[in-house]
């Protein structure tokens, strides 16, 4: 997928889960870690990405 369609993904889903209740902490990480997985880098690397950029 595309990274910059990835990217509006995630932040899609971050702003759909903080509009549902969700904590606004859970929201985005979830959302990054989505756009991380679409784009296509893995998920070690996602989470490298999340702790230490």
């Amino acid at each position: 997928m595309n990274s910059a369609l990835a990217a509006l993904t995630g932040l899609v889903l971050a702003i759909v889960l903080i509009i549902r209740k969700v904590s606004p902490f859970y929201s985005l990480m979830l959302g990054a870690l989505a756009r991380g997985l679409l784009s296509g880098i893995g998920l070690e690397a996602t989470v490298g990405q999340l702790i230490c950029p």
